[in-house]
């Protein structure tokens, strides 16, 4: 069975790469595809850009939220990242979440014996490392 509250390891320059503190908790930002049936390619596909916010023992506070073509979601995300204080990149450890914007699921959320953070299709699991699968 899944913790309840899960270690995730910020990779530079890959899925987790915005992720870490600032002064008032930890986030993790993202730009995001979600599509609601990943096994039609009928389904379209809708560009995210994310900041989800915690505090500091990992719960779940809210998410900020955009949604647009690629180039614009990467600048709205920087722009989100910098309205936050005190930032510092790094590992951060968070309970299990879900928020349903526009029809889509975000969150960490469990799969059996693992957890995935969505709509990113990033799989954590034993032995609870820090790192992922998609």
């Amino acid at each position: 069975m899944p913790p309840k509250k899960i270690w995730i390891a910020r990779e530079k320059g890959f899925h987790t790469d915005t992720i870490g503190r600032h002064r008032e908790g930890q986030f993790m930002g993202f730009v995001v595809g979600a599509v609601r049936d990943p096994l039609s390619e009928a389904s379209g596909l809708t560009w995210y850009a994310v900041l989800h916010l915690f505090t500091e023992e990992g719960r779940h506070i809210r998410m900020q939220h955009a949604s647009g073509e690629i180039p614009a979601m990467e600048r709205r995300l920087r722009e989100m990242l910098s309205e936050l204080h005190s930032v510092t990149y790094g590992d951060v450890m968070i309970e299990r979440f879900r928020v349903v914007i526009d029809g889509y699921t975000f969150g960490l959320v469990s799969r059996e014996s693992e957890l995935e953070l969505l709509p990113n299709r990033l799989v954590f699991g034993a032995p609870w490392d820090g790192f992922y699968s998609t």
